[in-house]
């Protein structure tokens, strides 16, 4: 049965830092958790896609600005966002690039399917009906730009999205 088999468990990170006295601070990072246990999803297909527990997420990658007319990172399509972010994770390690772009465009698609479902079977949630083509256009920029950057040899981006 197509759908997510649990809500996602997320604990989130603390950085140290230092204050003007020298003494240890522990800050709330913000932009990144951990998964506590295993988050799976069952596509249309009746495949299963399993992200581990211990991964590192940032949610959502939406830019704030977006936030209103999207959704925010940590919200409404957190499962979806997690999911993705262990299939574009595992993209980055493969060095070839035929075999990466296809990857990653199997994790951009499927994204819009986890969408899709959400919007359809919770809704509740209030995803709006163009917040899909926005999400999927945004994830297929950040992969175009992510590989351009890799072909002229600049440093990309390597946080977890």
């Amino acid at each position: 049965m197509q759908g997510f088999q649990t809500n996602p468990k997320l604990e989130f990170l603390y950085v140290m830092s230092y204050n003007l006295l020298h003494l240890p601070l522990k800050l709330f990072d913000g932009d990144r958790a951990m998964l506590v246990e295993d988050l799976t999803y069952t596509d249309k297909d009746g495949r299963r896609h399993t992200a581990p527990a211990g991964m590192i997420t940032d949610g959502g990658s939406v830019p704030k600005r977006f936030w209103r007319k999207v959704t925010s990172p940590y919200r409404d399509l957190l499962p979806a966002y997690i999911l993705h972010d262990f299939y574009c994770q595992h993209a980055r390690d493969i060095p070839d690039g035929k075999e990466r772009r296809a990857l990653r465009k199997d994790a951009d698609k499927l994204l819009a399917e986890m969408v899709a479902w959400i919007r359809r079977e919770l809704p509740m949630v209030g995803i709006k009906r163009t917040s899909k083509g926005i999400i999927y256009a945004g994830v297929r920029i950040g992969a175009w730009t992510e590989e351009v950057k890799r072909f002229f040899g600049c440093k990309y981006d390597s946080s977890p999205h």
